[in-house]
């Protein structure tokens, strides 16, 4: 098994899903740390163990299988594995809707993410959007965000975790076609 990548950063200005019609920009970076993985998007951050980066990159990355199986006409489910995360799928409209949530122990975040004030817990949840985004939810705080940047999430989530990618097209993409990455 790979190491984490101490210093590894990858930075993306992602889509606010919804306010793209306003072409809004949200900055974020993820960020390979001694002690584990830390997100941040604009001001708000988290950082948390590599095996919880792991099972967050996982859980965008169902988020994005499910909303490209609504828009083909079919649900795409994920192969069972050990996990801490809960998982769900509801039929909508004759579309499906897909939401993971799980509680870590933050070795750091912002007061927003966390349950009760001083508290190292933090209930993080992923959910795709009907009309096609994802969202990251947390206590206080929410971000939505377009399909690519949610591939790209998960993906660098993992990097710095030490892991491959779980998308390798995304990968040689981001390092073809000039995205930002440091």
């Amino acid at each position: 098994m790979p190491g984490i990548q101490e210093g590894l950063c990858s930075r993306r200005e992602i889509t606010a899903w919804r306010d793209r019609e306003f072409d809004v920009q949200l900055s974020a970076k993820i960020q390979a740390e001694p002690n584990g993985v830390r997100l941040s998007i604009e001001e708000d951050y988290f950082l948390i163990e590599s095996s919880d980066a792991e099972e967050l990159a996982r859980a965008l990355y169902e988020a994005v299988n499910v909303t490209v199986g609504n828009k083909a006409g079919y649900l795409v489910s994920p192969a069972r594995r050990e996990t801490e995360v809960a998982r769900s799928y509801r039929r909508r409209a004759g579309l499906w809707d897909y939401s993971a949530s799980a509680t870590f122990l933050a070795i750091d975040a912002t007061d927003d993410l966390r349950e009760q004030p001083g508290s190292k817990a933090i209930s993080i949840s992923v959910e795709t959007i009907f009309d096609g985004g994802i969202q990251l939810v947390g206590n206080g705080w929410c971000c939505s965000f377009a399909m690519d940047d949610a591939v790209w999430m998960s993906n660098s989530l993992m990097e710095a975790a030490g892991q491959e990618p779980l998308d390798t097209f995304e990968t040689f993409y981001r390092a073809h076609s000039g995205r930002s990455r440091v």
